[in-house]
């Protein structure tokens, strides 16, 4: 977002990725361009930390976690003794050592984390810019897993607003930080304000094109969930079966932009009291979010409240 000092590719920046080649051959050209700068520049090096970073993202995203940790720990301890602690490498990799952490669960120290990066980018570049817009989504990010769900709609606003007056409303971080937004209101009961911003990032989005479908995927059940709300939930059940069907085809039956769009059409058969369509699609959810629950609390209990109420209305 903007120019920014923080180096490229980010996993932790708004910004949605193009395609790549497999993870396998990323993982070892990765590791191949480590061992080559260790070996000519010695272990100290910007060049490395970037590198350990970069390897350090491909396993976040494959969700080997505790590997991404352990990576993202050992640029940060190199970023600080080659630049010190106010410098934006270290910022970089202490949001991305946060976003490490809230991905296996780890909602407070991801905070410090987070906080910490938020604090150097405030003091080195003032209080509107790129790397700020990114700080203030990922505290949202992480204040609204920890149940703070006007903190996070407070954090997000912001974000919305630095990334419309920096980049303008099509770019890419834009709409996504509008759909962090849209899904914090919707989860705060403000339907009609969270039904524009996800409608407006949808339409904005190709669900053809592999770097959107996340977000995409994300905003459908977002948006679904919104009809819902608003008494319009037959409305909202062709856009969800789509965002299922796009789900379970590009992700897999057990990620959790799946079990998200499940759940949200469950959630939605329950409302049009299509019981037996909406009981194997809520179980199907919820047994996928038992596994996230430590990483996704709040679609964990979503998911078992939706089968409490399947229950109750199924023994009337």
């Amino acid at each position: 977002m903007g120019k920014s000092r923080l180096r490229q590719p980010r996993s932790t920046r708004l910004e949605l990725k193009a395609a790549r080649p497999p993870g396998s051959e990323v993982q070892g050209l990765y590791r191949r361009a480590l061992t080559a700068k260790r070996k000519a520049l010695g272990n100290a090096h910007p060049s490395v930390t970037i590198n350990l970073n970069n390897l350090g993202a491909l396993f976040r995203e494959r969700g080997r976690l505790d590997e991404a940790e352990a990576l993202t720990r050992e640029a940060l301890a190199l970023d600080r003794q080659i630049f010190g602690e106010n410098q934006s490498y270290v910022a970089a990799s202490l949001g991305n050592l946060g976003t490490a952490l809230r991905l296996k669960g780890e909602f407070a120290e991801a905070e410090r984390y987070y906080r910490e990066s938020l604090a150097i980018d405030r003091a080195l570049f003032g209080p509107e810019h790129g790397a700020i817009a990114l700080g203030l989504s990922n505290l949202g990010n992480v204040r609204r897993l920890r149940g703070d769900v006007p903190g996070a709609v407070q954090y997000f606003r912001e974000a919305v607003g630095q990334a419309r007056r920096l980049l303008g409303e099509d770019h890419i971080s834009t709409i996504a930080a509008r759909i962090n937004l849209g899904r914090a209101l919707e989860a705060q009961g403000n339907a009609a304000e969270a039904e524009q911003l996800l409608r407006g990032a949808s339409g904005k989005l190709d669900a053809a094109n592999a770097a959107h479908r996340a977000w995409y995927v994300n905003a459908q059940s977002g948006l679904g969930l919104t009809l819902v709300a608003q008494g319009r939930a037959a409305e909202a059940r062709g856009l969800l079966e789509r965002a299922v069907q796009l789900a379970r085809q590009h992700f897999g039956e057990e990620h959790v932009r799946t079990a998200d769009a499940r759940l949200a059409l469950g959630r939605a058969l329950l409302a049009t009291r299509e019981y037996g369509k909406a009981e194997p699609v809520l179980r199907a959810a919820a047994a996928a979010l038992e596994k996230q629950q430590k990483a996704q609390p709040y679609f964990a209990a979503q998911a078992a409240a939706a089968l409490a109420q399947l229950r109750s209305h199924r023994t009337d």
